[in-house]
This record gives C-alpha cells, sequence and structure tokens, in this order.
C-alpha cells in the first residue's frame, strides 16, 4: 500500500508557518498579570498549534491510499435468446445445442478462471442469471446485436473487460449495423455460430405492396413478394382472403435459392369501409418454418371519388376557369349547373333531395344569387353541410345577392349586408397571419415560399363587401384599399359537420391566364384550389383527435410509431397540448403513456415488445384545464416474427465482427478452443482511495479543542 500527501499550495503554507508562530510567541512574551515560563510556554503551544492547523486546513489537505491487487479477468458472455435460435435445421435444433453449450464443462472451466459475466438478449438486453438451462426462453422477437453491444460499452470500461464472447446464429434484423459497432469497441470478440448457413427447405412471403386507401369500383393492386429454398419447380398456391372466405388465388412455380419471385392480384372491390385481407401460401413438405407463409394487411376503401357540384349563375370566364381547374384533379368528378334565363338551367337539375344531394362532397355557389336557390334547395344545402358536406360561396357581380334573409346566412362564417355590394377594379389579395400557415392558402411547404407565390399572382377583378368575419371564422386573405376600408376576401369556418369556405371574389381566371402571359405558370392557381377542395372535402369527424399508425399490421418485434394529430374546433392544428394514451388488447389495459408534442399539433411515440393481437389506443388530450377531445385507434401486431424472415445463420456477419475487433470466430461444437484463445491472465488493478482531512469533523473538533483550552486557562488565571 502506498500513502501520499497532497496540498493545493506547498510553499505558501511553508511561508506562513514561521509567521504564525512568531505571531504566537510574541503575543505570550508578557502577560497580565504575570504568569509562570512554564504555563506561557503551554498556552503559547494552544495558539501556535490552532493558528497552524487552521492554515493548514485553508489548503485542503488530502491523503491517498493507493493499493493493488490481482483479480480474475472479466469475460462478458452475450446469449442470443431470439425466436430465430430455436429453429431446426440440417444442423439440428438450435436451442439443444445452445442448452448443452450452457451446461458444458468447457463455460464451468472458463467462469473458474475469470470473472464471467452473462446476458442476454434479443430485441432488449438483460442480465442473465444462469441457474439452470430451465430458466432459458427463446422468446425474443427480433435480433438486435448492434444495441446489445452498445449496452456492453455502457455497463463497462474498456479496460475492464479481457474480452467478449458472442453466442448468436448472427440473423441480425433490428437496431445498428453491429458490424460498424464492434470496429470501434476497444474488446475482442469471439463469436460462436449456431445453426446452418445454407437456406434450408422454406417458402417465405418477404413483401407486400399495398395502396393504404382505394376507392370503390377500383380494382385494388396488390403485388406480394416469395422466397424459396429448396424447393425449386414446384407449384405453389398464392391465396388471397378475406376473414377467411378465399377471393382470389395465383399459381407460380418456384425458383428456389433465396430468389425473389412477384405476384400480382387486382382485386376489386365494392363496399366501402377498412377491410382485413390475408395473403397465404399452404405449407410445403419438410418446410422449416410455416410461421412466414401469410401476411395480414388492412386497406381503407373510400365511399366514392370526389363528386363536385359547380353551380354558376351564368357562363363566365371564372366557370369556366374553375370547372377547367378541377376537373384536371385525379380524384374529382365535377358536374356543373349553368343557369340560364328566368332562373334554369342549360342542363341538369338541382337535386330534389337531401339523398340525390348527399351523392355530392362539395357544392360550389359561383355568382349565384338566393333566386335561385330560395326555398327547398336553400334548406338542402344547409343540412348538407351540418352533416359534412362541404361549401364553397364565390363572390361576382350577382354573388350574395339576397342570402342575407337565406337559411344560408346562419351557414356562412361572415355575416352579410342587405342589398348588393360589389365593386369593381383590381384588388390585390394580402394575406392574413393565419393564412400564412393555413391548409387552404399554403401554396407550398416552405411558408416564404408560398408567400412569394401569392405576391406573383395577378390582381382580382372585382369584390362583393361583406359585413363582417364571424368570432369563431377565420380570416385567411384579404384586401386593404388607399381609405382603409378592409374587405375579407378568403374566410373559412365549419357549421354542424361540415366545412365552409366564402370567396367574394371575381376575376380570379387571370391567375391562369395572365400568369401565361408573363411567361409563368398557374401553379400557385391549382394548388390553391386543390387546397380548397381537399380542405373543404376531407371526412371530419366532431373529434378534434385523429390517431394513426405507419401501418396497420405489423410484423411481431416490428415498433409501432403511433402518431395523434390535434386541431382546434376549426382544423387548425394544436400545439402544447396534454395527449395522454392508453393502449388495450381483449378490452385488458396494457400500459399508458403521454406522447412527445412534436410541434404543429403532432404528438409521437414508438411502441415496443408487443405481442401479437389487435390493439386500441384510445386516446384523451387536454390544453391546460380543457380536455379537447378524445379519439381512438386499432392497430394489429402479427404472430409472423421479424426472426423468421431470416432463417439461415449468418456466419459471415459474425466472422467480419470477430476479424475486425481482434478476436476469433468458431462454430459451436468447436467451443471448446476458444479457452486457448481467450487472454485469462490474472491482472493487477489498482485501487485508490482519496480522503480529504479538510472534511473530516474530528479535525475541526480538535481546533476547536485546542481554541477552547487556551480560553479556559486564560479565563482562569484572568489574563488580559
Amino acid at each position: 500500500m502506498a500513502l501520499n500527501f497532497h496540498l493545493n499550495s506547498v510553499i505558501i503554507p511553508l511561508l506562513l508557518l514561521p509567521i504564525l508562530v512568531a505571531l504566537a510567541w510574541f503575543f505570550y512574551r508578557r502577560t497580565n498579570p504575570p504568569i509562570s515560563r512554564r504555563l506561557r510556554r503551554f498556552l503559547f503551544a494552544l495558539r501556535a498549534a490552532a493558528l497552524c492547523l487552521l492554515t493548514f486546513l485553508l489548503f485542503e489537505p488530502m491523503l491517498t491510499f493507493t493499493s493493488t491487487v490481482t483479480e480474475k479477468p472479466i469475460v462478458a458472455f452475450l446469449v442470443d435468446c431470439s425466436q430465430s435460435m430455436s429453429l431446426t435445421d440440417s444442423q439440428g435444433n438450435r436451442q439443444k445445442q445452445l442448452v448443452a453449450l450452457l451446461a458444458s464443462s468447457t463455460l464451468d472451466s472458463l467462469a473458474q478462471c475469470s470473472r464471467l459475466k452473462i446476458f442476454a438478449f434479443a430485441d432488449d438486453f438483460t442480465d442473465f442469471d444462469l441457474v439452470s438451462t430451465d430458466s432459458l426462453f427463446l422468446t425474443g422477437q427480433g435480433t438486435d446485436i448492434g444495441s446489445a453491444l452498445e449496452e456492453l460499452e455502457r455497463k463497462f470500461e474498456p479496460e475492464e473487460l479481457s474480452g467478449l464472447i458472442l453466442l448468436s446464429d448472427g440473423a441480425n434484423n433490428l437496431g445498428k449495423d453491429p458490424l460498424s459497432v464492434a470496429k470501434r469497441m476497444k474488446v475482442p470478440i469471439f463469436t460462436v455460430g449456431i445453426g446452418s448457413p445454407q437456406g434450408e427447405r422454406d417458402i417465405r412471403l418477404s413483401g407486400l405492396l399495398f395502396p393504404p386507401v382505394a376507392y370503390t369500383g377500383d380494382r385494388l393492386p396488390l403485388e406480394v413478394t416469395i422466397q424459396s429454398w429448396g424447393y425449386t419447380g414446384v407449384r405453389a398456391t398464392v391465396i388471397l382472403s378475406e376473414k377467411g372466405e378465399k377471393l382470389a388465388q395465383q399459381y407460380v412455380t418456384l425458383t428456389g435459392e433465396g430468389r425473389e419471385q412477384q405476384v400480382g392480384f387486382e382485386l376489386p372491390v365494392e363496399k366501402p369501409g377498412l377491410h382485413h385481407y390475408q395473403v397465404s401460401i399452404p405449407v410445403g413438405e419438410g418446410e422449416l418454418s410455416p410461421k412466414n407463409n401469410r401476411q395480414r394487411f388492412k386497406v381503407k376503401i373510400l365511399d366514392s371519388r370526389i363528386r363536385v357540384l359547380l353551380v354558376a349563375g351564368g357562363p363566365s370566364p371564372d366557370f369556366a376557369f374553375l370547372r377547367k381547374t378541377l376537373e384536371r384533379g385525379k380524384d374529382v368528378e365535377v358536374h356543373p349547373l349553368v343557369i340560364k334565363k328566368a332562373n334554369q338551367f342549360y342542363q341538369g337539375k338541382f337535386p330534389a333531395s337531401g339523398k340525390d344531394l348527399r351523392e355530392f362532397k362539395l357544392v360550389i355557389l359561383l355568382d349565384l344569387p338566393r333566386s335561385v336557390i330560395r326555398g327547398r334547395p336553400e334548406r338542402l344545402l344547409s343540412e348538407f353541410v351540418r352533416q359534412g358536406g362541404g361549401l364553397l360561396v364565390i363572390g361576382g357581380e350577382d354573388g350574395f345577392r339576397g342570402y342575407k334573409k337565406s337559411p344560408l346566412a346562419n351557414v356562412l362564417p361572415v355575416t352579410l349586408r342587405s342589398g348588393v355590394f360589389f365593386r369593381s377594379g383590381e384588388f390585390q389579395l394580402e394575406l392574413s397571419a393565419p393564412g400564412e400557415r393555413h391548409p387552404v392558402t399554403l401554396l407550398s411547404e416552405d411558408p416564404m415560399e408560398s408567400q412569394r407565390m401569392w405576391v406573383e399572382l395577378p390582381p382580382l377583378a372585382g369584390v362583393n363587401r361583406l359585413e363582417a368575419v364571424r368570432p369563431e371564422a377565420i380570416l385567411l386573405a384579404y384586401y386593404e384599399d388607399p381609405t382603409g376600408t378592409f374587405l375579407p376576401l378568403v374566410v373559412v369556418g365549419s357549421y354542424g359537420k361540415g366545412r365552409v369556405m366564402v370567396a367574394p371574389f371575381c376575376g380570379f381566371w387571370r391567375w391562369d391566364l395572365v400568369m401565361w402571359g408573363i411567361v409563368k405558370t398557374n401553379r400557385a392557381s391549382d394548388k390553391f384550389w386543390q387546397n380548397t377542395v381537399a380542405w373543404l372535402t376531407v371526412p371530419r369527424d366532431l373529434s378534434p383527435v385523429q390517431v394513426s399508425t405507419d401501418k396497420k399490421v405489423y410484423r411481431s418485434g416490428e415498433k409501432v410509431n403511433l402518431q395523434v394529430q390535434l386541431y382546434d374546433p376549426l382544423a387548425s392544428p394544436l400545439s402544447e397540448a396534454n395527449v395522454i394514451v392508453t393502449l388495450s388488447r381483449q378490452g385488458i389495459k396494457q400500459r399508458q403513456l403521454q406522447l412527445k408534442d412534436c410541434g404543429d399539433g403532432m404528438y409521437r411515440s414508438q411502441l415496443s415488445k408487443l405481442v401479437p393481437g389487435t390493439y386500441q389506443a384510445e386516446v384523451i388530450a387536454w390544453k391546460g384545464n380543457e380536455k379537447v377531445g378524445q379519439g381512438r385507434g386499432e392497430f394489429t401486431v402479427d404472430q409472423y416474427s421479424l426472426e423468421f424472415q431470416q432463417t439461415q445463420a449468418n456466419y459471415e456477419l459474425l466472422k467480419r465482427m470477430a476479424y475486425h475487433s481482434g478476436g476469433r470466430f468458431c462454430r459451436v461444437e468447436e467451443f471448446s478452443r476458444l479457452l486457448g484463445q481467450l487472454d485469462l491472465k490474472k491482472q493487477r488493478r489498482s485501487h485508490t482511495r482519496s480522503v480529504r482531512l479538510y472534511s473530516y469533523p474530528w479535525i475541526l473538533a480538535l481546533v476547536l479543542g485546542l481554541i477552547a483550552t487556551e480560553w479556559t486557562v486564560r479565563r482562569k488565571r484572568r489574563l488580559l
């Protein structure tokens, strides 16, 4: 053992000590009243000792004890406990080989000559107490070697570990690249491979491509990717089913050798709603694992395409331009109704019932006076919006005429004037602060680029003066004339379950024709009307909480990305809220968590370690003390595991990890050879213990004792 003494400074205390001793001597060279020389020397010694000890403590003295011991080396032992370690292949049952190794005398010998630390890993990392092989459960739903190595890095300093033994089939399918982690570690990794690296007899559904949304009347395209080993030339059947009912099937001649083959389906869809499908292949003779022969997926079938009823007060450049713009949309069907004399249409007629009107998702009234829709049509329109339909009212010379006394006046997000208040001229649209980021008026993902696009548009030709914007509505764009008169140009709001927008202007055909004339494009105009149709027709639940996942069906072991979008009553993103999710399976609560606020009303979390089954995510959101709303989502974790996607052992990865870290690779039957390759020499380690003298109470007690003794003697002798 070595003992070291340390001071923050040595020279200064050495200079101060003689001065302090001299001061103590000077103080006691004479006393009043006089005392004996022996007592003076005693008091001098007390005073000098107290002063010197206080000065000594001010410089933080420290004693360091260093001892050197000889210890056994530390060896970390990583055991792969994923599901693929339970497979049986041409090399035998992997679990039996693993159990035999853990119970072997070689491992006992290793434990005797080292401090063996055993850990288990799969899709997570845990300490492993090998009481008996009965405690070994190969249930991990993924293999994440990279994260397991990083966990070891956090547990041990690089110089602590003499070696690391990795026992695995190398079938890594999660997390970081284990090779890159192994390269930066300063510990030799000895890898032990279990399982056959050759492809066994197996058929696997390795991929599935499908659109998450389709429309009734369409044909749902589906592409299935198949891999096979050991079944070259065998004819297999690929079955597409729903709720156990076979919908279609295709035949494929397997090529084997792990080559990918694609099989396509085109399934007619008629019924709207969320459909649960399954693709499967019958199990082959002698197949390694039947668990990867099927996959489930979900597709949302929408009722129909966006059908728009465009009702115009007469032929005009704005009508022609708007109709042409809307018809360029892939999913938009425009049904025009144009007024001629005596409020009659050139062809067709206004829907006579609510059922007929609900065939449309959006109704546009373009420069249309109330006289055309007075009575039953306007009442049908009000009910249409209340039940979830979209309404867009565009201005013009006859636009909004008579609407103040119409039932539609309560539907619109503005209040109206009596009579006709139309102004012609040139009016340059300007965005309000909400309009700079609202989905209707945001023409680009970059708000600055969106504003630049609006500035480039030519002015409008006329506007209708409205009374005011309702308090609950949102003003997106306006025009302010030189006299300070404020004219709303784009206002959005809601009524019942539906959305409403008013655009009291005309001459917007210029946004197309004039832009081409000045060597620009109509991109801004097209984007604005596309946004308008999309915002007015999006299915809108009364709940402002929208719950979704990046997939509807997950393979066992995959992480689930849960997302919640919050909206205010007018469908604007709502941030800075508290979002709580309760996750349940089969009616039993599994866990509760709070989502992270990612901005723009988006809240997210990642879920892992979920057992197969269908899960319900119940979401409640709060803004301060007020409840925003609640929502519900659903997803499925299939029994098909990532562990059965790659069934052959990956010896190549294990070999490269060993090579780049300075270790060795061997097969499980060669494990006994590792003892001769591991550095198991005993290590000399130094243990250091530092003692801060100034922090010990007895030091302070000694100083106080010296001062108290001196004071007591002086008082007893009545010294001045």
